[in-house]
Formats: structure tokens, sequence, C-alpha cells
């Protein structure tokens, strides 16, 4: 594991919930109060693991990841073109 990966290991949250969790601005500033740095900014895992994660129960957690992946794939395929926004919303 190099300098700038963390692992985090745990059966209560669900990775990809995880990864969309790590995005949000709530995280983001907890992230910021435990980092450290002036030219590289790093937040080592022992500073880390000081940051609250909320954790609903696995099946929100699975309901989230669902909405928001399919909310990716949407947002992608309107980036792409492949999608034509105006067909969409008739």
């Amino acid at each position: 594991m190099s300098g700038h990966s963390c692992a985090y290991a745990t059966e209560s949250i669900i990775p990809r919930c995880l990864a969309y969790l790590a995005t949000a601005q709530d995280f983001q500033i907890s992230k910021r109060k435990v980092a450290k740095g002036t030219k590289v900014i790093e937040a080592a895992p022992v500073d880390l693991s000081r940051v609250k994660i909320p954790a609903p129960s696995i099946g929100t957690q699975q309901k989230v990841v669902d909405i928001l992946d399919r909310f990716d794939t949407l947002t992608k395929s309107l980036t792409d073109g492949r999608i034509n926004p105006h067909e969409y919303m008739n």
C-alpha cells in the first residue's frame, strides 16, 4: 500500500457506498480537519479513522448506490450524446 491510499474493511458499509460518501461535502470537511501538510496535503489512516462515516442499513446503502449509479450512467449518456435530452424528457 502506498502512502497515498488507505484501505478500509468493514461489513457495515458497502464499498461503493463508501466511495460515494467519500465525495460528500461533509466527509471532505471532516477529512480537511485531520489532514496535514502545506504543499502536499495528506491524511494518515490513523487520522482518517477519527472521521465519522454515517452508515445506514445495508439495504438503504444498496438503494442509494443503485440510484446514484443510475444517475451517473444517465449523466454520462447525456454528456456523451448517446441520449438526446429532449427525447428523454418526453
